[in-house]
């Protein structure tokens, strides 16, 4: 969550370590509720939709989505994607970025 709270609130890598649990307890206190952060490679499609649905997500944005595919077989990527779809809209999202 560092690169967030550098973003957030303008400040170094050295600063943000340094005051951790204050920009922890800042930035919860502004996003709770409103912003859910999944920092994590382990993320599946039935996961992700679970997720969404939990949350009734507005916007989703994944990054890196190639790498739930295996890149021996181009055609889990097509099937990827396609569900990443299904996703958006079952749920109606109004945004879902990749």
């Amino acid at each position: 969550m560092e690169r967030y709270y550098m973003i957030k609130f303008g400040c170094s890598a050295d600063t943000i370590r340094k005051w951790i649990d204050r920009a922890s307890e800042k930035f919860s206190e502004e996003y709770r509720g409103k912003l859910f952060i999944y920092d994590t490679a382990g993320l599946s499609i039935p996961r992700i939709k679970k997720l969404v649905h939990k949350h009734k997500a507005d916007v989703v944005l994944i990054d890196q989505l190639d790498g739930m595919a295996n890149e021996n077989d181009p055609s889990t990527l097509e099937k990827l994607y396609m569900n990443v779809r299904h996703i958006a809209k079952d749920e109606d999202l109004s945004k879902f970025i990749l």
